[in-house]
Order: C-alpha cells, then structure tokens, then sequence
C-alpha cells in the first residue's frame, strides 16, 4: 500500500451541549462574524442562543439567514458582499449541509464565486480568505474535514465540488443536542444518509486499514441505532448518531464519497428534494453495487452486524451481510424508490449524467460511467 500520511489543521469540539463553547472558542479568530444558516433557523431559538453566545464572549454577529432548498451560488456571492462590507473576521456556517457547503465556500473563496468555471480550474491554489467555523445541526457531512466542498451553480443547478487547499474548518462545533428536534422520519433518513457516507468511503480505493476500521466502527454504530429511532427519548441515538457522524467524517479524510452521495447531492440541486431522503433510497443500490465490485469488504461487514459467516465463502457472506442490512433498512418504513419525490423516466437521465460530472465515482472500486449508473437508477424508480 502507499505511505500514509495525515493532518489534522482544524480544532473539533464534540460533545453534549458543546455549543456553548462557541463563544469562547470563536473569539480566538477575531471580533466580528458572519453567520450563514437557512432560512428556516431566522427567528429561531437555536440562531438567538448561538448569537447570545458569540456576543457574550466579544464576538459581534451578522447573520444571512437566507439559505434553502433554492439557493445557489447566487447566495454565496451575495454572503460574500456581505463579509467584505461588514468587514467581518470569520465566517460561521450553521446548520445542514448545503448551509455547510455554501459557508465553506464563502470563507474559502475571498475574492469572489460568481465564475464557477475558472474558480474550478484554478481550485487547488490559495488559501482560506476567512477563518471559518463550523456549527452543524445535523450529524453528517462528507466534506467535513475535507479540503473539499460542493455548491450549486445558479446558471443550471448543477453540482460541482470544488477542492482548495487548506480550506478545513478552524474548528468544528458537533453538539448531538442539535439534533432534539428532529422528527422520526428524518433521524432515519439522516441515519442512513450518514451510513452511506460511510459504506463508501469504505468501499474507495483511497481507503487504507485506518479508515476502514474507522468505517466499521461508524457502520456497527449506525446499524445497531436503527433498532432505537423509534423510542420516545430521542438522546441516545442522537448521541449515537453523533458518535458515527464524526468517525465517517474522519474517515472520509482518508476515503472518499462516491456516486451515491454525488446522486444525492445532485437531486437536491436539481430538483430540491431532500438529500437525506435520496441518500437513504441510495443505499440499497450502492450495497448491490459492492456485491459485485468489492464482496470481500461486504463480507468482513458480518460482525458488526452479529451475523456468523465463518463457514461461508465471500460471496454467501456478502449476501448475507446485504440481507442483513436490507432487513433494518426496511425496518425504518422510509420512501426508497425516486416516484416517492416526484421524480420519474424523464428526470432520471439528468440525474445520471450530472452526477457523474461530480467526479465522486473516481474512488470507486470499479469504473461506473453514465449509462451503467442510470441503469442502476432505475431500478429504484
């Protein structure tokens, strides 16, 4: 195997009720922010108590509370006007993934993100303009200790991900109280949206026998969560959910997301369906996909989901660990086929193509171009 080397710039704070160490932490980049969020968080309690706590340790806030299932690049440029003519210090991204994506982007590209095209050729050079730290609301995000992010261009609602050199987080807020509020539907789709993450990265090439135990870890966590999504106090798979989100995002440094995530993000570009919900009926399609690209890494999956395989040969151990995995995704009674958003025939070779324009199948154990995708698309239409 290649050497390994690996570097960590960027500070994580995890833990219950960690949030109320922003303040203190984020004073360290300055005196003035920017806050990036959805524009369902604009009058909320959760944006006030971040807001409290940034203020109260010295760090004056200005908030962009405009991000949704409609936004594009569009509303990087207009955060970024904002930054330059309030003449903030750090830019702080709070909330999901797009709102992670799109404030990464912002302290990463200081100079403007209007021209797509050319920031994308020249991606690899420079460094991060503004500090930026990261408060997410939600356990998973691929990019998260990555040097890359996506954004939706607003000439055609294409995905890119864009990669630039330093461009981590200075620090990372991960709080599992964020997560109290969610309804059971969407701790499951988040659940196996981050099981996703994590069943790829496991599955690239750029995986080694660090990542892959991180993996593992993540994956054996997620699986035995799903038997308690459905209980009353929500605290322990949150927590649970938590713990995974952090180890898959770990050892997405070293692994790589792959089409499944390009999908999902793609589809929540396009058609602003919800990513989790896409991931989710994703999942399925990409363990059918390992059957016959990597079986040998299905088949050491069996433990962590309390299935003996010692007798069986890889290819009997993969298909139980598929079986196995299918059954407790079931379990959960989400959507799993694209007519559940709205999405049909016509949609799906749109899909395809620009989603393989991502470039997140690269890391793929075997070559997967556009039509062999589209074809695994439509068995879950």
């Amino acid at each position: 195997m290649d050497s390994l080397a690996f570097y960590m710039p960027g500070r994580v704070i995890f833990g219950l009720d960690s949030r109320l160490r922003l303040g203190t932490e984020a004073r360290r980049f300055g005196s003035r922010a920017l806050v990036i969020t959805e524009t369902a968080f604009r009058s909320s309690a959760l944006l006030k108590e971040l807001r409290s706590s940034l203020e109260s340790a010295g760090v004056e806030t200005i908030s962009y509370a405009g991000i949704g299932a409609e936004s594009t690049s569009r509303a990087g440029e207009e955060c970024l006007d904002l930054a330059k003519s309030a003449r903030v210090q750090m830019i702080i991204g709070f909330g999901g993934l797009r709102v992670l994506s799109l404030a990464k982007a912002v302290a990463a590209f200081g100079a403007g993100i209007s021209d797509l095209d050319s920031l994308k050729e020249k991606g690899e050079a420079g460094t991060s303009v503004y500090p930026y730290i990261e408060v997410p609301t939600s356990c998973r995000n691929p990019f998260m200790l990555r040097e890359d992010f996506f954004l939706i261009d607003a000439r055609n609602r294409h995905s890119s991900v864009f990669r630039r050199r330093e461009a981590f987080p200075n620090l990372v807020i991960l709080d599992p109280r964020y997560a109290a509020g969610l309804s059971e539907r969407n701790r499951s789709a988040i659940l196996l949206d981050t099981m996703l993450s994590s069943l790829e990265g496991y599955f690239s090439q750029s995986s080694n026998f660090i990542s892959n135990t991180i993996f593992l870890r993540s994956l054996g966590l997620l699986a035995g969560c799903i038997g308690s999504v459905h209980e009353e106090d929500p605290s322990g798979p949150d927590l649970c959910l938590y713990q995974a989100g952090l180890l898959s995002a770990f050892g997405l440094t070293m692994g790589s997301p792959g089409m499944g995530s390009a999908v999902a993000i793609t589809a929540g570009g396009l058609f602003q369906v919800p990513k989790s919900g896409i991931a989710a009926l994703m999942l399925p399609v990409i363990l059918e996909y390992g059957r016959r690209a990597c079986p040998a890494k299905l088949a050491r999956m069996a433990p962590i989901l309390e299935e003996d395989t010692r007798r069986m040969g890889t290819p009997a151990a993969a298909d139980t660990v598929i079986a196995s995995l299918r059954r407790k995704i079931d379990s959960l009674q989400l959507p799993l086929r694209f007519s559940d958003y709205g999405l049909g025939p016509r949609e799906l070779p749109v899909l395809a193509d620009a989603a393989t324009a991502m470039g997140l199948a690269d890391q793929m154990p075997q070559a997967l171009d556009q039509e062999e995708l589209l074809n695994l698309l439509k068995e879950v239409l």
